[in-house]
């Protein structure tokens, strides 16, 4: 199955007026269970996705990830999170010292993959989500999929997520 995602370009940091904005088209094809050895398959009703972060590159830096304004996941380098949610649009948010996001309509019973890749510009450490295809991104997706048939997803409680779900609709209105 086909499903649109588009990605915009980071956000220059919060404290800068300019905003630098790319926005590219994909095509995402639903992930086939034969090359996802290590990926769940989705419920029927409930889409999947993914966001890994296999980059060994700045350990001790800290990532945020939302859908919308609810905070899902914050972790560093070599962890992923598995995110189960209903089928429609979604816009997924990544936090550092810039934001990225990755807006998508997302369909039931599919297999979706974002890549979270650090990045250093002159103001601090960044964050570039990047969706995953099987056809286009194989390289990145081998890596993901290491990374999920090694380690468990991180699992973070609404408690420990609720301080950073705060902040975020300032930066996202």
């Amino acid at each position: 199955g086909y499903c649109q995602m588009a990605t915009k370009a980071h956000e220059l940091p919060f404290f800068m007026l300019k905003h630098v904005l790319l926005i590219v088209i994909l095509c995402v094809c639903s992930l086939a269970d034969g090359f996802t050895q290590g990926l769940l398959p989705a419920p029927a009703d409930k889409a999947l996705v993914y966001i890994g972060r296999p980059s060994k590159l700045g350990p001790f830096i800290e990532f945020l990830f939302f859908d919308g304004e609810t905070c899902i996941g914050k972790f560093n380098s070599r962890k992923y999170l598995r995110y189960e949610c209903e089928p429609g649009k979604h816009v997924f948010w990544g936090r550092s010292m810039n934001h990225d996001y990755v807006e998508a309509e997302l369909e039931a019973g599919k297999v979706y993959v974002i890549m979270a890749e650090p990045a250093f510009g002159a103001l601090g450490p960044q964050v570039e989500l990047i969706p995953l295809t099987m056809s286009a991104n194989k390289i990145s997706l081998k890596r993901i999929r290491k990374l999920v048939e090694k380690r468990a997803p991180e699992v973070l409680t609404e408690e420990l997520l609720q301080p950073d779900e705060e902040i975020m609709p300032k930066m996202i209105k």
